[in-house]
């Protein structure tokens, strides 16, 4: 049975769930403050941890964060379990990595049920995402080469999930599509020259997590030229929960931007790779986008992207308020900090004043913040697309470091290098005329 560790303060709550588990077939262990519970999951595997938040030495979002940024302890499922049921403490949790949020008091029964889902879910093997299933065929992603005949690429080899393998020879040559490699947090500390990453960073991406690259490491492995991959772009504004691009709220993503504290702190209209560079300075790495009825985007209750607003409400992903200052309860931040920044930036959008502080020029009257409901959509950053790739001549051959072109090898779309310039997404956008060029 799964080995549960339970970290509670209250030594009732932890003895009761405890007595309830064992009950239930699991083995359990439990401690009483946040150090000690760093110190017993560092030595031992626990296939679950359930933390209060509330807790001394080390409160549960600062032991969650320590798990998130460890390699060797991120993939612990983890269930906060607290007596903090604000919203803004659950988006929180979540967005660090917690797997549920639990308010106190709650029946055992539901704990139960939280715990059986969240190690179901565990259960699901690691590299699911690294196979390619086609009815019964189902190929091991990581498990793959090119075929070389001499110098020239003449087809592709790998192995199938039940240890088979597959030859597919090419006649007029391989084609390289594998996307970038914004999923690979080893490959973007690697060529990192922008963003300050360091190895214990956690690098979320709005892209797929099937992004790692590997049509990049193949082709570098046949001698290819790789150019350009410092150039990474980050979006500044991706939901703080999954990332998505698609559930902003909030004058086309140029309202007011304010930190978790409720401060104003740039320039909102700045390049994305500006913007990246400020949030990831701010506390938790965090900002909200702060709009009303006339300017939020929302038509019909709807984002641009289709997204329903009270469905973003229901998964706080989105928080509404009849004023800036029940807005501010609800997302954590001190309402006199939240009304000033509202106020400054109102006076700056009818023009009473100039942006003395931050250089905003391009504001008029409709981005005043002024009509309730007022809403608040939480953001955070994450890596976006890389523009780097294999270097290809005019007929997207795989050119080596100096211009050769290696027989058989053709790489298109996000695998290749820019196409468009250094600070370019298309590459990807252009993958099909590449490929029919």
């Amino acid at each position: 049975m799964p080995d549960i560790l339970v970290v509670d303060d209250e030594q009732e709550i932890a003895d009761l769930v405890e007595l309830y588990l064992k009950n239930e077939g699991y083995t359990l262990y439990k401690c009483y403050d946040g150090a000690q519970a760093l110190e017993q999951i560092a030595a031992r595997p626990f296939d679950l941890a359930i933390l209060d938040v509330m807790l001394p030495e080390i409160d549960g979002i600062q032991l969650l964060r320590r798990m998130k940024a460890d390699p060797a302890l991120r993939d612990i499922p983890v269930i906060m379990a607290t007596a903090k049921g604000a919203e803004y403490d659950k988006i929180q949790s979540l967005d660090l990595g917690a797997d549920d949020y639990l308010v106190k008091p709650f029946e055992m029964k539901e704990l139960m049920a939280r715990i059986n889902a969240v190690l179901r879910r565990s259960e699901i093997p690691d590299d699911t995402r690294k196979r390619l299933v086609y009815d019964k065929l189902v190929i091991d992603l990581d498990s793959y080469e090119l075929i070389v005949d001499g110098k020239a690429v003449v087809g592709a080899s790998g192995q199938c999930a039940d240890g088979t393998t597959y030859r597919v020879m090419a006649d007029r040559g391989v084609i390289l599509a594998t996307g970038g490699y914004s999923g690979n947090p080893d490959l973007l500390k690697k060529y990192n020259e922008m963003w300050p990453w360091d190895e214990s960073t956690v690098i979320p991406t709005t892209n797929s997590y099937g992004h790692t690259g590997d049509g990049h490491v193949l082709a570098e492995g046949l001698g290819a030229e790789l150019k350009n991959m410092g150039r990474q772009m980050v979006f500044p504004i991706a939901d703080s929960i999954d990332y998505s691009t698609e559930t902003i709220v909030g004058n086309a993503g140029l309202g007011l931007f304010v930190n978790v504290n409720g401060e104003r702190f740039i320039n909102e209209s700045l390049d994305r790779f500006a913007l990246s560079a400020a949030v990831m300075k701010q506390p938790e790495e965090k900002l909200f986008i702060i709009s009303d009825a006339l300017n939020s985007g929302l038509v019909n209750g709807y984002n641009e992207q289709g997204y329903s607003a009270d469905k973003l409400i229901e998964e706080s992903k989105l928080f509404r308020a009849d004023s800036i200052e029940e807005l501010a309860q609800m997302i954590g931040a001190d309402p006199s900090v939240l009304a000033k920044a509202v106020d400054d930036y109102n006076a700056i959008a009818r023009g009473d004043v100039a942006d003395t502080v931050f250089g905003r020029e391009n504001m008029s009257e409709k981005d005043a913040i002024v009509e309730a409901p007022f809403y608040a959509s939480p953001r955070t950053w994450a890596a976006h697309v890389t523009i780097g790739g294999v270097s290809v001549g005019p007929d997207y051959q795989a050119l080596t470091a100096d211009g050769a072109g290696i027989e058989g090898l053709y790489v298109v779309g996000e695998c290749s290098d820019g196409n468009s310039g250094v600070s370019s997404m298309s590459t990807g956008l252009s993958c099909v005329n590449q490929m029919l060029a």
